[in-house]
């Protein structure tokens, strides 16, 4: 490593990434890739206090507004990733050290959006999640009209809505937008599993505007 990199903190680091990007325009990935090394020093040696949260997160912030003026999407986003899971150890911090409810929350809402769509930069993830969400639903709702033929001799859902096997992937499909708990159970057991499913599709279909959202804004899609 250079000599003037070795010896700076990630504040300074930090400092020269976005100096060289607002003067130059360019991503200097050397002082990046130290400015890392330092962060990882830090909480490596023990040093993950609330300040040492809050000042990473709004260092990578900064750094990666200052990518994307510049036009670095790619880099920008993965900086977004790295301020995101910084948050998310955060609010385990906050609740591992003052038992905070809303902490734990908090940390859960950060996991499902890492999981559902790596924080809302993965098209693709969030569209695979998406299709697996129908599908399960779609065997949940095959189960229970089954029982329901076999113990009630009648259908879990409305009529008109099953025709045959196939019939329970499209209704795992209609189940995934939200309302549709209304008007496609007849039962209270069928209208619960459709509310659910509407939930999870409402959370991920503000979830897919958000991502569109992002990509426009920065011109990167």
């Amino acid at each position: 490593m250079e000599p003037e990199l070795y010896g700076a903190d990630s504040t300074s680091l930090c400092r020269q990434v976005i100096d060289v990007l607002e003067t130059d325009g360019e991503l200097d990935e050397r002082r990046l890739v130290a400015y890392f090394g330092r962060l990882q020093e830090k909480f490596d040696a023990g040093g993950v206090t609330e300040t040492a949260f809050r000042n990473t997160r709004a260092q990578l912030g900064r750094i990666e507004a200052a990518c994307a003026r510049a036009g670095y999407f790619t880099t920008a986003d993965d900086l977004f990733r790295r301020r995101m899971e910084i948050t998310r150890q955060y609010h385990r911090f906050r609740f591992r050290e003052h038992w905070e409810v809303s902490a734990l929350i908090r940390r859960f809402g950060y996991w499902w959006w890492l999981f559902s769509s790596h924080y809302g930069t993965s098209v693709l993830r969030l569209a695979w999640f998406s299709v697996n969400v129908m599908l399960w639903f779609s065997v949940v709702y095959f189960v229970v009209d089954i029982f329901f033929r076999v113990r009630y001799e009648v259908s879990a859902f409305a009529p008109n809505v099953l025709f045959g096997f196939l019939s329970y992937f499209f209704l795992g499909i209609q189940g995934f937008f939200p309302g549709t708990a209304l008007t496609l159970s007849a039962s209270f057991t069928a209208q619960i599993l459709l509310l659910v499913e509407n939930i999870f599709g409402a959370i991920l279909l503000i979830s897919l505007v958000t991502v569109v959202a992002r990509r426009v804004w920065r011109g990167a899609g």
